[in-house]
């Protein structure tokens, strides 16, 4: 994707962030693939958060439907609803996140580094997953949704993060 690509993706995703909201649609979506415990993890992350983990849930699901994922689609799913958990605590505001995304793409312009001021709440959303029984295989996939994809979900769950 292109710089001028890259600016629209992240300006679609303030204009996400600014007008936040889970529609009954959404609430539909959370009780097909989340059981109650982990709708109760998942409603604990702010506003902002639920709504890119949904739309990155979405735009996974129909990925997966589109390559004939077939069982894993479940999986990936709610990995997808579930991979910011780590984020719960409040570490970010909306300004901290675009500053994020500012300085990080200058500092890998200038010296090539990948910076991970956020990447903590990957390692904290796996523990957390884990902590609620959650599968391991997603525990996993939480964990590791910033990393190089291993696996052909990784693969798909980084796809559709990208996206929002």
């Amino acid at each position: 994707m292109g710089l001028w690509g890259q600016a629209m993706v992240r300006v679609k995703q303030f204009y996400r962030a600014l007008t936040a909201k889970i529609e009954p649609a959404d609430r539909d979506f959370l009780q097909k693939y989340l059981g109650e415990q982990e709708r109760a993890l998942f409603y604990q992350m702010d506003p902002i958060d639920q709504r890119h983990c949904l739309d990155v849930a979405q735009h996974a699901y129909r990925i997966a439907t589109a390559r004939g994922l077939g069982p894993k689609r479940a999986t990936l799913v709610k990995a997808a609803l579930l991979h910011d958990i780590g984020k719960i605590r409040g570490e970010t505001t909306l300004l901290t996140r675009v500053a994020y995304v500012l300085r990080r793409r200058s500092i890998e312009r200038r010296s090539g580094a990948k910076t991970r001021i956020l990447s903590g709440h990957a390692e904290r959303g796996a523990h957390m997953a884990e902590t609620f029984g959650i599968d391991p295989e997603i525990v996993e996939l939480i964990r590791d949704h910033h990393k190089q994809p291993t696996s052909k979900l990784a693969a798909l769950l980084h796809e559709a993060d990208s996206m929002f």
